[in-house]
């Protein structure tokens, strides 16, 4: 029976990781669930690539910066670092409880938290590629052209706690029709 519930979630996973790759984005209508997980995937197959550590996605990055800085940047269609807290201790507790639950370690209160932020943008109008992992081909392909992108891309993001970093990715379209794209990069530092 367990072996049976790891094949039926191993065939569902890669089903669900094929759809990005061969899912077309029809008449530019855009799933941005299956974009935001293509471009997270298309930059964690690029720091494999180059021998740096994967990044695990962050629920709590996602919605507590990624998506309100790339709706920021939709509604006033500009593409731009909206100015962040990195000592806001209610999200900065958030982001390390997730740490925790990922590494699975149990959570003990930390006596100083503080966080290392990096963010990339990316701005993509016109005509949208044809699939969704052309779209996050081409987002990472003109990250690599900017030596700054380049850099915060392929970061260790690894803490002195021995914890990697996390990443979120969130994708919004401003009323023009242009999409912004906004990765987030997380590393969350501790002492006890």
């Amino acid at each position: 029976m367990k072996n049976t519930m790891k094949y039926c979630i191993t065939i569902i996973v890669s089903f669900i990781s094929l759809l990005g790759v061969s899912q077309k984005i029809e008449n530019g209508v855009i799933n941005y669930t299956i974009l935001e997980a293509e471009i997270i995937k298309e930059i964690n197959k690029h720091r494999k690539s180059i021998g740096v550590d994967t990044l695990p996605t962050s629920k709590v990055v996602y919605r507590e910066i990624s998506t309100k800085n790339a709706t920021l940047n939709a509604n006033a269609d500009l593409a731009f670092h909206p100015k962040y807290d990195i000592t806001n201790e209610v999200t900065n507790n958030l982001i390390y409880k997730e740490i925790c639950r990922i590494k699975k370690v149990s959570p003990i209160a930390p006596s100083l938290l503080w966080m290392e932020y990096c963010e990339i943008i990316a701005l993509v109008e016109g005509q949208c590629p044809l699939t969704y992992q052309e779209f996050a081909v081409n987002c990472v392909k003109g990250w690599l052209s900017s030596p700054p992108h380049k850099k915060t891309m392929e970061s260790v993001f690894k803490n002195f706690n021995g914890f990697d970093g996390l990443i979120s990715c969130s994708v919004k379209k401003s009323k023009t029709g242009k999409n912004y794209v906004i990765v987030n990069f997380i590393n969350m530092s501790y002492y006890f």
